[in-house]
């Protein structure tokens, strides 16, 4: 168990730093940052809150985030483990995050297998951004298993919103969600004992 390491690989490269990255090669998608206000998931560009401060990385994994042609995947937590037999990262922090392309997760606690892409993210408050598959986050209480590859996962208790033509609302105690990765860019979200609403208050006058 480590305190606030770093892990970043690239050609077989094993680094220390103040921020976790591991590069990868496929194409490069660029970052952004958004939003969260009244309700948790409704969108206002005047608000905009950083899920994570990321360390600032060293003068080596500058180099390697920079290197053209590779896509990294970032990590940070204040106590981390690495098994390398089965490449799998356990991450503990306040937050701890992963981020790979676009997709950034946060939660107390987190395990990501980089074979199967799959992050298990834990805590009060589980939060998945992606701005190239929607402006809203995803917000889980308990729970979220997310694969950063196929873009899709399974939570518990979510709440999020959707954009057709107006903003939607959409809760549920137990849910799962598909990204499109076509050029449509939808996400369609399965809900057991779920609402969907277009009243923004934190207790919907309808739904």
């Amino acid at each position: 168990m480590f305190s606030r390491v770093a892990i970043v690989v690239a050609g077989g490269l094993l680094c220390s730093s103040e921020v976790h990255a591991q590069i990868s090669r496929r194409p490069t998608v660029t970052s952004r940052r958004d939003s969260v206000s009244k309700d948790s998931t409704k969108t206002d560009s005047s608000k905009v809150r950083d899920l994570i401060k990321w360390a600032d990385p060293d003068t080596t994994l500058q180099r390697l985030l920079q290197k053209a042609g590779y896509q990294a995947t970032r990590y940070q937590g204040d106590s981390v483990s690495f098994v390398s037999s089965s490449k799998t990262l356990y991450l503990i922090g306040q937050p701890a995050a992963v981020q790979r392309g676009t997709s950034l997760l946060v939660g107390d606690t987190l395990v990501y297998n980089d074979s199967t892409h799959i992050i298990v993210a834990r805590g009060d408050t589980v939060i998945l951004r992606d701005p190239s598959q929607g402006s809203a986050d995803v917000v889980a209480r308990g729970l979220m298993t997310y694969n950063v590859l196929e873009q899709r996962g399974v939570v518990t208790n979510i709440s999020t919103a959707i954009e057709s033509g107006e903003t939607w609302y959409v809760k549920g105690r137990k849910a799962s969600f598909v990204r499109d990765t076509t050029v449509n860019k939808q996400t369609a979200f399965y809900a057991e004992n779920g609402i969907i609403t277009s009243c923004d208050d934190s207790i919907p006058d309808y739904h």
